[in-house]
């Protein structure tokens, strides 16, 4: 099939297609007509016959006694009268002839032949004398009340003559039919293709520079609309998937040219003249607070791309996320005193995930919350769960966020106090991080803003659905 598929065209094959089903109707019509026509001649024969066999046994009917040969030549003369090329024999039930009109041998033929028929009077067809006969053999009770046989047949050459030109003009007339029709077939798919090769073209000027460029539904016939609509539903999603790819290179050289900058500029200065080892090793324990940076930030980098791929594979366990939760509030502690901010935990919820990376997010959400908290406010924690789901909200008090903000918040590098300005506390990825893991576990996040109170919900399921 793949080498057909190589080999052939579209076009092509629906030809073939074509021109093998019409072949096929058109023998099956072929060999219906002529056995319809068969039939008809057959019909017609076997009727003439039975009209012949009749007017003999009526002839003979009034007489008691066999006639004389005399006689019979007197009484049977004429009785194929109206029929051409008809011919009759008589015989007694000793197979003797005793009157026909002709000089052919019709009996053995006849009763050879019938022998094999399993209905009486079945008509049969041979050559005799460069003539082609059909004839029946009939019992007969002859006068004086003797059985006998009768053999009627007649000249079929004009059937013949007929059926041979008629064969030769039927399946002429096929031919040219099945010709002309694979034609207009062959035009008709080329106009069929013709929309085809149309979206082609139009296909073929989309490039990367153009992905703005649409097909219009409108203009291609209903059953290619709904591949337009899907085309142009992919084509926005990778006009989409690159415009984030071009922010992403942005942002990235944009991030990493920072610290280069930065960790260039110290070195430049430590070395413009000679310094005693403190100033030195201050230098270095910038830059190595730079290089730190660095290293979190391709590494989170490097995560991010396997679960782009699909190349993280989760280690699913049972556990009771509550504890989890007081074990990272404590850890945050140093953090979250430093500004006077309490963390809190409200509720449980039984959870089937990977528990590192479930803690990994939670720590970035924690760590996200604390930093734009209001000083000396709360950071809450509420879990709760469903028969599905297993519900996690982590909500602070900070500064509002707009619409636009909210929409933007999930994207990599990006930070609400503007997605230029850098930040020594983290890489600009967590929360790009935490929606990765979240739709990991086949869950979702979202984000709200009402009057100063920001709130993180997230979305698991209780029972990993099997993965796509």
């Amino acid at each position: 099939m793949r080498l057909i598929d190589k080999i052939l065209s579209l076009r092509s094959r629906m030809l073939l297609l074509v021109g093998g089903t019409l072949i096929l109707c058109f023998v099956l019509v072929g060999v219906l007509v002529d056995r319809q026509v068969k039939d008809h001649f057959t019909e017609q024969d076997v009727a003439e016959l039975a009209v012949v066999s009749q007017a003999v046994r009526e002839r003979l009917h009034p007489f008691k006694q066999m006639p004389s040969p005399e006689q019979l030549v007197q009484v049977l003369s004429g009785a194929e009268s109206g029929f051409h090329g008809m011919y009759f024999s008589l015989y007694d039930k000793r197979g003797q002839q005793i009157y026909s009109n002709s000089a052919l041998a019709q009996i053995p033929v006849l009763r050879t032949r019938a022998m094999d028929k399993v209905e009486d009077a079945q008509p049969v067809v041979w050559n005799e004398q460069s003539e082609h006969l059909r004839g029946i053999l009939l019992t007969i009770t002859l006068p004086g009340g003797e059985p006998g046989e009768m053999a009627v047949s007649r000249n079929i050459d004009f059937h013949q003559t007929f059926l041979g030109g008629f064969h030769q003009t039927l399946w002429l007339t096929l031919l040219m039919i099945w010709i002309i029709t694979l034609l207009m077939g062959a035009i008709a798919i080329r106009l069929g293709l013709g929309p085809l090769h149309r979206l082609s073209r139009q296909i073929s000027g989309i490039t990367t520079e153009r992905l703005d460029l649409r097909l219009d539904p409108t203009q291609v016939p209903r059953e290619l609309s709904e591949l337009v609509v899907s085309f142009n539903q992919m084509i926005s999603e990778v006009e989409l998937g690159f415009e984030r790819l071009k922010h992403f290179s942005a942002d990235i050289a944009h991030e990493l040219r920072t610290p280069l900058t930065v960790l260039a500029m110290q070195s430049q200065v430590a070395l413009n003249q000679a310094r005693n080892p403190d100033e030195y090793r201050e230098v270095l324990y910038s830059n190595l607070e730079e290089y730190e940076r660095l290293t979190a930030m391709v590494k989170d980098m490097l995560w991010l791309a396997k679960t782009d791929n699909g190349l993280v594979a989760l280690e699913l366990e049972s556990f009771e996320l509550a504890e989890d939760v007081d074990k990272l509030a404590e850890y945050m502690g140093v953090l979250s005193e430093e500004r006077h901010i309490h963390i809190r935990r409200s509720g449980q919820s039984l959870l089937l995930a990977d528990r590192g990376l479930i803690q990994r997010a939670l720590s970035n959400l924690l760590g996200n919350a604390i930093r734009h908290a209001r000083e000396g406010s709360e950071v809450l924690v509420l879990l709760s769960q469903t028969p599905q789901q297993s519900l996690i909200e982590v909500i602070n008090q900070g500064e509002p966020l707009t619409e636009e903000q909210q929409s933007h918040l999930f994207e990599r590098f990006y930070r609400a106090d503007g997605a230029r300005s850098r930040s020594k506390e983290g890489t600009g990825l967590g929360l790009a991080m935490v929606k990765s893991i979240v739709e990991l576990h086949q869950g979702k996040i979202s984000v709200a803003s009402q009057q100063g109170r920001i709130s993180f919900k997230i979305a698991l399921p209780k029972s990993m659905p099997p993965s796509s």
